[in-house]
């Protein structure tokens, strides 16, 4: 499952992790216990199976991805797991959904699909189930855990795999030839729908809402081993403008909008950027782009000798998260950034495969003990925390046999972690 990439030099930063100290994430007195839970305190994702982005909205939360007979949904649930609303923005067209935002109480749905995608009886809402506590067992159709698969109908890679190896060989449908985008009302109501004709292979995975403009970001593969970071400006249900970012090795992962005329995206990259050249095989990048121009303000290139690094996830307080690679071994990253770019603090978790941030939340998928830890795992487990401005651990919590999947923060300022297994489905654990 997947939790379902020639520009004017401007102003670029680069930064070396391997000169920052790894410590630990503990406060300064005693280190809190972190108990580990039952997942059957968790509450079950009704419907969908394989997950394509997962936000908060309002006093819930937002899913997008498919159901076990295929089809796309977007579903509204609350923090109990009742499912409120779900709709299939795409009706009969063939696509999938691959990101999702809010803005006020709008919403706006991003993806790829055969053909235009249009308002009609094959869109509408899909009433709540009329048990909502039937949403609290686990699924029992759920399928296996997602990754790029090599389907005839389903091959598209939907979002950045964790630890994923920019310039690998991709495969995808010849026939997605529309990007969609549409905006959805509190009641689950499409609005509005913009289709645009998808000249450049472009595949979005996050989108931000800014001054009433819609920006994706995502990825171009314009051939075989090439793929490089794009953003899509859509606004007056028409494309405005698009940029292109890299030669051949470029990969963009999430979007967030830090004011209206600056955008910051986090990704990999193996090309040179604003003048700045790669140290490691492939660096981890935080992008600063301008909303009006397009044109690169700032580059922070995370960087090793050997290593292939990625960011995978990112938070308004420029919380980022992801993975390194160096000579087979993979551990996981989290670093914070301040608004100049020089590194807050840092942590780093030996034999773990992802890690996901969402404000003060982190969450790491363990798959083994780590020097950074303060407990032994039983097993793989998921370890959810929250950290304070200097990255010192406050609390916390683990689940076991589970994959993590995506991150939020809850309307009471907490942390919801939506995780999969085989035998219990998509699941959203809180701390």
């Amino acid at each position: 499952m997947k939790a379902l990439a020639k520009i004017s030099a401007a102003l670029a930063v680069s930064i070396s992790l391997t000169q920052l100290g790894v410590f630990a994430i503990v406060p300064a007195s005693a280190a809190p216990k972190i108990p580990l839970i039952k997942i059957s305190n968790s509450i079950s994702i009704p419907a969908i199976t394989e997950v394509a982005d997962f936000i908060r909205f309002q006093q819930g939360f937002l899913i997008a991805g498919t159901d076990s007979e295929d089809k796309n949904l977007l579903s509204f649930i609350d923090e109990k797991g009742a499912l409120l609303w779900s709709v299939n923005p795409l009706g009969i067209q063939r696509g999938f959904i691959t990101g999702i935002a809010a803005s006020g109480t709008s919403i706006f749905v991003a993806g790829i699909s055969q053909g235009a995608v249009k308002i009609g009886p094959n869109t509408d809402t899909v009433a709540p189930t009329s048990d909502p506590s039937a949403s609290a067992s686990p699924s029992t159709n759920a399928t296996t855990p997602a990754s790029p698969t090599t389907s005839p109908t389903k091959n598209i890679p939907l979002v950045n795999p964790d630890g994923v190896i920019v310039g690998t060989k991709e495969k995808f449908r010849e026939d997605i030839a529309n990007i969609f985008v549409a905006e959805i009302d509190l009641s689950g109501k499409i609005v509005a729908i913009t289709n645009v004709s998808n000249e450049k292979s472009f595949i979005p995975t996050s989108i931000s809402i800014t001054s009433n403009r819609v920006f994706l970001a995502g990825n171009e593969y314009r051939a075989e081993g090439v793929q490089i970071g794009a953003l899509y400006v859509i606004g007056d249900e028409k494309l405005q403008a698009l940029y292109s970012y890299g030669e051949k090795r470029t990969q963009f992962s999430k979007i967030i909008s830090r004011s209206s005329k600056s955008l910051v995206i986090v990704g990999s990259s193996g090309d040179v950027l604003a003048d700045r050249k790669l140290v490691g095989k492939i660096d981890a990048i935080v992008l600063t782009i301008s909303t009006t121009s397009g044109k690169l303000e700032k580059v922070l290139r995370s960087s090793g000798r050997g290593a292939v690094r990625s960011w995978n996830f990112a938070s308004g307080n420029v919380i980022v998260a992801g993975t390194s690679e160096v000579k087979k071994v993979r551990e996981s990253v989290v670093t914070a950034f301040s608004p100049t770019g020089s590194v807050t603090w840092t942590a780093r978790f030996q034999k773990s495969d992802s890690a996901a941030v969402a404000g003060n939340c982190v969450a790491v998928s363990l798959l083994g003990a780590s020097k950074s830890l303060t407990f032994t795992p039983s097993g793989p487990e998921i370890f959810l925390f929250t950290v304070d401005s200097k990255g010192q651990l406050q609390k916390g919590l683990r689940v076991a046999k589970q994959q993590l999947i995506s991150l939020a923060t809850t309307a009471n300022k907490g942390c919801a972690v939506l995780t999969y297994s085989a035998e219990t489905g998509a699941r959203v654990s809180f701390l």
